[in-house]
């Protein structure tokens, strides 16, 4: 039975144990002090995000949220941003409007979109900066935000509409009425340097022709940096990579101020930061441009990384011509400099930079104190540099300040300074104070400390002090013993080294049963407290001799064993001889015996065991009517179960109870998986995203290893979108892995209904996978009669429009979706990709009735119509006008550059070095300066 969830599960070192702690714990303070400790500390990006959201739900977490909305992970950006939504005030305006035009991860800029309407709806402005952007998700959003504002206000609508025309802007109209809509031109004014074979609509065939032919320009191979096709993108970044032409690079570089296209700046940073000694003069060229900011923050960047001191300047200059980029260079400006940069910023996030490097350069503290901030982590910082300088009147009047910070800075000098005795700091609510309030003196106090970080500290601090003393104070030994017994693993472990010079023989019980801890840290406690405690060996002789349990009495025979006491051998005799040990415990305690040849051995058998992987029966199903799968053989329940959201097994065994067994399967739908290698009977219907037959090949092998399968039922060419990737020579090569046995059906999956009819008549593919709904009927008059025909089985998906047909008066049910498309002739199954345990019991209703009457199908048509219309108004005004983001590269490359950032082909002056050097490089730059 699962424990419940307590605050030192915070501190565990499986995240999922953190998260469920995070997740289920009771909210009261503690709880809080806890989560911000996670949300600063915690390695995982999970655990952050987690503690993030949790924090959301407190009412005095805004400012710690809006301390770590700056994040590397996205994940953590997007909590931190979800839980400001509830939590934030007027300061946080500033940060989610940065958020919104800077962050490179579209799911982010949403998220900030949504938050910064829900803490100030007032910001038109940067919602409309919003309608811009080049993803049409984010755009998406912005309409969303301003069709609300505008519905309620009409200043608001006046003030939208009064902006240059869009695309955007005409969709977001016409959600406040009837608006004439245009087509939007989607002529480019340049051409695409790339040959025509590579200009085809399906990404997987232009990364198997990539492959296959070298000679393909470097300039045009920059266009596929954007491309959303990981192997697309990440063959043309390998081979700009090993061309090294400097006018492709520079080229490149125009990527780094349009990263609001996905993958595309992260992309070019890691091209550029792998190019070593060649990256000198993409940089250099990139210092002397004024017009690409995203250009000039990767050089600098790059230069303070590897600490390339001949473009200090040449980074200088440019920071200084653009105050956007000065926080990059800190590390490089002069004292004075930093000051006046501090002077003139007027946000605070540049002179927070300022004042972490003059805080670390240590020669600068007077240069610190002036500033003029008041964030609370510069004051912190000036307080540490006050510290420093033994200003104790400050300090003491610090104690008294309302941030955390302030408070355990001024606690932790003073104490240390024995200035005060830090007993009323021990006191404070806030867990931060009362560790910097910690001394030899007063950790005891503190072992049981409700927040985990300080107990530990305590702890810690106890260790310490005195884990080298002959004579250890009664208090340390008394918080060692209670520590013993802590959920805490860390705190048994290090409470191991004092709790030993305790006599009560019921302590030395209890360490040789955390012997056999689980965890191996605790463990090594133990062992180390057997060597260094106190009479350990003569107290071990006396216990054995005595009645205590069997678990500590075996510990204490194998450690006297393993520590060769004088008596050893005539303790292995007694030990082997005890008959209330089990043959487990005599086994282990002779083979200890054994090893330091004080029995002798003995023959052992082995006996070989095959164990097989456990397969977990599934119950009787429910009766289901099943369908032939086109001309395979065999016969699946015609709703189908996607894992694309992450259900768990236990979930999923509820369809294939109620009589599912077809699941579309990735390789990223880890809770599918873990399911399928325990479940042999469901089908598998999986695929892959290549084109190159020797990688298809790969991908199915990789299938069947991560699912335990020696054969595939049906495996796909995902996401096909042009007539090369499904040609006959493409259906020849998985023709023949079908011979090979490792898969029963292969097929393709698309969205265009004629390049599938044009496929199936052309090769006798066994299986199709297209987009179905009211909302999309095509295929019932253009491709299921064709397959029909030809024995193909088609497997639809989508039925839900993405929710759209959901919504608005008469709308159906989702089960009724689902229903719609098995209604078809020549529908096997439909897929269901249900998010929560709820939608799946909801969709698995179709099995039961997978038919509609033919009333019904007329309703559902007639929804469709509407849900249609609005569908195509969304796509052509919202969606499509930057859907083909190479367009967009083709315009930057077609921008001439200046003569004068024309870089030559020289001799480069010395190696590179790598960007992971930047801490180290840093840390003695540093050192140069405090000089």
């Amino acid at each position: 039975m699962t424990m419940p969830a307590d605050l030192r599960d915070l501190v565990a070192l499986e995240a999922r144990v953190q998260i469920r702690a995070i997740r289920t714990l009771p909210a009261d303070p503690a709880l809080g002090f806890a989560l911000r400790r996670l949300l600063f500390s915690d390695e995982h990006a999970e655990v952050r995000a987690a503690a993030a959201i949790r924090l959301g739900m407190f009412d005095v977490a805004g400012p710690w949220l809006l301390d770590a909305i700056g994040d590397r992970a996205p994940l953590v950006r997007d909590a931190v941003i979800r839980g400001l939504a509830r939590t934030g005030t007027a300061t946080a305006i500033d940060a989610l409007a940065d958020r919104i035009a800077n962050d490179r991860v579209w799911w982010v800029r949403r998220a900030a979109i949504y938050a910064l309407a829900a803490i100030a709806p007032s910001e038109i402005a940067t919602f409309k900066l919003a309608l811009d952007d080049p993803f049409w998700r984010v755009r998406h959003a912005a309409v969303k935000v301003l069709a609300v504002l505008g519905a309620r206000d009409t200043d608001v609508r006046d003030e939208v509409v009064a902006s240059p025309p869009s695309a955007s802007l005409t969709f977001l109209r016409a959600t406040w009425g009837p608006v004439g809509i245009e087509a939007p031109d989607r002529a480019t004014s340049t051409t695409s340097l790339l040959p025509a074979a590579l200009l085809d609509a399906d990404p997987a065939v232009v990364t198997a022709r990539l492959a296959a032919d070298p000679h393909v320009a470097n300039l045009a191979l920059v266009e596929l940096l954007c491309d959303p096709h990981l192997p697309l993108r990440s063959l043309a970044c390998d081979r700009l990579a090993e061309a090294g032409d400097p006018a492709a690079l520079i080229a490149a570089l125009d990527w780094l101020d349009a990263f609001q296209i996905p993958h595309v700046a992260d992309t070019v940073e890691m091209l550029l930061d792998g190019l070593g000694d060649r990256a000198v003069p993409i940089a250099e060229h990139a210092l002397a441009r004024t017009d690409r900011p995203g250009a000039g923050r990767w050089a600098i960047g790059w230069v303070v990384a590897t600490d390339f001191e001949p473009l200090f300047e040449a980074a200088l200059d440019r920071a200084r011509r653009d105050r956007a980029l000065r926080g990059g260079v800190v590390s490089l400006a002069e004292v004075d400099e930093l000051a006046a940069w501090a002077a003139e910023d007027d946000r605070g996030a540049l002179t927070e930079l300022i004042a972490v490097e003059l805080h670390a350069r240590r020669t600068a503290d007077d240069t610190l104190l002036a500033l003029l901030d008041d964030a609370p982590r510069v004051r912190a910082l000036q307080l540490d540099a006050l510290g420093r300088a033994e200003s104790w009147d400050a300090l003491h009047a610090a104690l008294g300040d309302a941030h955390h910070g302030s408070r355990a800075v001024a606690t932790r000098h003073l104490v240390h300074a024995r200035q005060i005795d830090g007993l009323a700091q021990l006191a404070d609510p806030d867990p931060a104070v009362r560790e910097a309030a910690l001394t030899a003196e007063t950790a005891a106090a503190l072992v049981g400390d409700r927040d985990p970080f300080v107990a530990r500290a305590a702890i810690e601090r106890l260790v310490t002090a005195h884990a080298h003393a002959h004579v250890v104070p009664p208090a340390a030994i008394a918080a060692a013993v209670r520590a013993l017994a802590d959920r805490d693993p860390e705190l048994r472990a290090r409470a191991c080294r004092l709790a030993i010079h305790d006599r009560a023989p019921a302590t030395l019980i209890r360490l040789c049963e955390l012997a056999a801890d689980r965890s191996a840290g605790v463990r090594a406690g133990v062992l180390d407290a057997f060597e260094h405690g106190p009479d350990v060996a003569n107290r071990l002789r006396a216990l054995v001799a005595a009645p205590l349990p069997d678990l500590a009495r075996a510990m204490a025979y194998a450690y006297l064993l393993r520590d060769l006491d004088p008596t050893a051998g005539e303790l292995a005799h007694a030990a082997l001889a005890d008959t209330t040990f089990g043959a487990h415990t005599i086994a282990l305690l002779h083979a200890v015996a054994e090893l330091h040849g004080l029995v002798a051995p003995r023959p052992i058998t082995v006996e070989v065991i095959d164990m097989p992987e456990v397969i977990e029966p599934i119950a009787t199903p429910a009766t289901v009517a099943r369908r032939a799968f086109g001309r395979t053989g065999f016969a699946v329940a015609p709703l189908a179960i996607s894992g694309a959201f992450d259900l768990q097994p236990s979930t999923l065994r509820l369809a294939t109870d109620a009589g599912a067994d077809l699941f579309f399967w990735e390789p990223a739908y880890h809770g599918l998986t873990r399911f399928l290698r325990t479940h042999a009977a469901p089908r598998v219907l999986a695929g892959s995203y290549h084109a190159e037959p020797e990688m298809i090949e790969a991908d199915i092998d990789r299938a069947l290893r991560q699912l335990g399968r020696e054969t595939l039922d049906g495996f796909l060419l995902f996401w096909s979108r042009s007539a090369a990737r499904i040609d006959p020579e493409a259906y020849e090569a998985l023709a023949r892995i079908k011979r090979s046995g490792k898969v029963r059906a292969i097929g393709f999956s698309t969205h265009h209904r004629g390049l599938a009819r044009t496929a199936i008549e052309t090769s006798p593919w066994d299986v199709v996978m297209i987009r179905h709904s009211a909302a999309h009927p095509g295929i019932e008059t253009e491709l299921l009669p064709v397959a029909r025909e030809r024995g193909t089985a088609v497997v639809t998906f989508s039925a839900l429009c993405y929710g759209r047909m959901l919504a608005g008066d008469g709308a159906p049910t989702a089960a009724e979706c689902y229903r719609y498309s098995l209604s078809q002739p020549g529908v096997v199954a439909c897929i269901s990709a249900p998010r929560r345990d709820d939608e799946l019991i909801e969709n698995l209703a179709a099995l039961r009735e997978p038919l509609l009457s033919a009333q019904r199908i007329a309703e559902l048509r007639a929804h469709g119509v509407g849900v249609r219309a609005e569908n195509q108004r969304f796509n052509a005004l919202l969606r499509q006008p930057t859907r083909d983001a190479a367009a967009a590269a083709r315009e930057m490359l077609a921008a001439e550059l200046p003569p004068d950032h024309v870089v030559e082909d020289r001799p480069l002056p010395r190696a590179g070095t790598s960007r992971g050097a930047r801490t180290t490089l840093g840390t003695a730059r540093r050192a140069r300066k405090a000089k």
